[in-house]
């Protein structure tokens, strides 16, 4: 039995104490104790006595007890001490297998296989499966499995490259995009940046002086040509003290604030970000290293495209991707601090909502969850006044409502669907909106990876292949490949989605998995076509990434808060236009 059980990972048939299963590795078999030994780790309890009373379980007499090894810290000592703790066969289910049938030995060769080409690591997922095959067939029958022969040929379809539409008039197709002077510019102009405080560090003074001028021009033609008045102050030191009384002083005075940083000290950047969300004015941080390459031209367009994003002016848009009377939300979680930090730092869920029907501007929305928390109770409050923002601009309410959750997992998806998902439900009802909503979770961190194949023809003299055909690799996927069936479940709405370019390497699929879907104007080939849109309007990359630009934004804006704006490690700075609920737009 022992030769069996050790060393695997088995996983608990009962909830534990946070309603979720537990995985416990087994390090032993102890025979000399069975389910009605009283043990001195349960107060003198059996284990008969505890798993009835705690989870409600009956217990089948003459089981022996399994044995796992836990790493607990010592609350006298504050050291790491070995505690042993016991549990039952019956109430365990094993998940995985033996090392002796693959283990470490898979899991290092698996790993090699991510620096490698496509091809290559066809050929190694093809020998490590082979010599799986041998080890595994003994065991498989044991427990009545089989496994077969081949690879798992999902079917897909390539969505059609967007169209950007950007400053002038002009197009570009396909996945990457640059600004030159063509196409540099705003493509609407919502709030005009004028005046732009430019904090300089004395020592900085030359490069400043010489990237000057170029900065001015780069800001203007994104402004449209209009005269953008840079005043400058001079620090004698970069720390958290100058710039938090520079940005005092000119308080009221600029539109943006400008950073040229001779550091990167990240208390200096959340100084700088803290005391600018004080004063409801967007602040900009740009390296003096960064400006002092080869590639000044280009990191002084993208600081100046990005200050004019934050006073909420697109830059491009995407042809065809124009959703009437739909709002997109994006939501993210961040959990700041580390190592045991993070077990007293609160965390931070950031919401970014959609306040146009080409999906170019959103409004911001933040609650404090407990430290480690990943499911929020109080979106009422934020989602609320990102309705009511949505009906300023718009002067009605969204008629569908699309949520793109990212972090979780799916064995949360019934505590998302009881505090999410219904105070969603009824946030919408208690304000008198009758909009259709579907909810999606969003999940990257997966081992599953895709690679595009082709199948070619064999034919071998005296007999015939297994299938008639040899299945060779073509490389990843493009940008815009969908599967919605084959892996993915039979009678759920989900589906595969890689919008980003992998030009090396297989990449990873995002998984949309529908949790709630009430119906509405757009069906799942939309919904397909919406997401794979929103990843190419992410401001801070010209090209399609792997995510929505909403999910993006939400973690952004979750991070910073995370790490620049909470007090004490518990509340959020305030701000005389800001609120915990309602953010300024991106």
């Amino acid at each position: 039995l022992e030769y069996k059980v050790k060393d695997t990972v088995m996983m608990t048939t009962y909830d534990a104490k946070d309603k979720k299963k537990r995985t416990v590795h087994i390090d032993g078999v102890d025979t000399s104790k069975n389910e009605d030994t009283k043990l001195d780790e349960l107060k003198g309890m059996t284990m008969r006595q505890y798993v009835e009373q705690t989870y409600k379980e009956t217990v089948p007499k003459g089981q022996p007890l399994l044995v796992h090894k836990a790493l607990r810290k010592n609350k006298e000592t504050g050291e790491m001490d070995t505690v042993t703790e016991y549990y039952l066969p019956s109430t365990l289910r094993v998940t995985g297998l033996a090392p002796e049938i693959g283990g470490r030995e898979v899991r290092k060769k698996m790993t090699e296989m991510c620096a490698v080409k496509p091809n290559e690591r066809f050929k190694l997922i093809k020998e490590i499966a082979l010599s799986f095959l041998v080890k595994f067939r003994p065991v498989g029958e044991k427990w009545g499995l089989a496994a077969k022969k081949g690879f798992l040929i999902a079917d897909s379809r390539k969505l059609k490259d967007p169209t950007i539409e950007m400053a002038r008039g002009f197009q570009k197709t396909g996945t990457s995009w640059r600004f030159d002077g063509r196409t540099t510019g705003c493509i609407a102009v919502v709030e005009q940046l004028a005046n732009v405080l430019v904090v300089v560090p004395k020592r900085s003074e030359g490069t400043w002086r010489e990237t000057k001028r170029l900065f001015n021009e780069t800001l203007s033609r994104f402004a449209g040509g209009k005269t953008i008045s840079m005043k400058e102050e001079f620090v004698d030191e970069y720390n958290e003290k100058t710039v938090a009384s520079a940005i005092e002083k000119w308080k009221g005075k600029a539109d943006e604030y400008l950073f040229m940083a001779d550091t990167s000290d990240e208390r200096v950047y959340a100084a700088v970000k803290k005391a600018s969300h004080s004063a409801g004015i967007a602040s900009q941080v740009v390296l003096n290293s960064t400006l002092t390459g080869p590639k000044t031209n280009s990191v002084i367009s993208n600081v100046s495209a990005q200050m004019h994003v934050k006073r909420g002016n697109p830059i491009w848009r995407v042809k065809d991707c124009n959703f009437p009377d739909t709002m997109v939300v994006g939501i993210a979680t961040h959990h700041p601090g580390e190592g045991s930090g993070r077990g007293i730092t609160s965390s931070i869920m950031s919401i970014a909502s959609s306040k146009d029907s080409e999906m170019k501007n959103y409004h911001m929305g933040r609650v404090v969850l407990q430290a480690g928390a990943t499911i929020s109770k109080e979106l009422q409050e934020p989602f609320s006044c990102a309705l009511k923002k949505y009906h300023d601009v718009n002067k009605s309410y969204p008629k569908e409502i699309v949520f793109l959750r990212e972090g979780g997992s799916e064995g949360e998806i019934p505590l998302i669907m009881l505090e999410e998902i219904a105070k969603i439900k009824k946030c919408l009802k208690d304000m008198g909106v009758t909009a259709k909503v579907t909810f999606f979770l969003v999940l990257r961190n997966s081992h599953l990876r895709i690679a595009a194949f082709e199948k070619v023809e064999v034919k071998v003299e005296g007999k015939e292949s297994e299938d008639g055909a040899k299945i060779t690799s073509s490389g990843a996927p493009p940008s815009g490949t969908v599967i919605d069936s084959t892996i993915t479940h039979p009678k759920a709405f989900e589906f595969f989605l890689l919008s980003q370019v992998a030009s090396i390497g297989s990449p990873c699929a995002v998984k949309y998995k529908c949790l709630h879907f009430e119906g509405g104007k757009l069906n799942p080939d939309k919904y397909q076509r919406l997401v794979n849109s929103l990843a190419s309007l992410y401001y801070n990359w010209q090209g399609p990434i792997a995510l929505p630009a909403p999910i993006m934004y939400a973690q952004k804006d979750a991070k910073m808060s995370g790490t620049c704006l909470l007090l004490d490690g518990k509340n959020l700075v305030a701000s005389p236009t800001v609120t915990k609920a309602n953010m300024p737009g991106i």
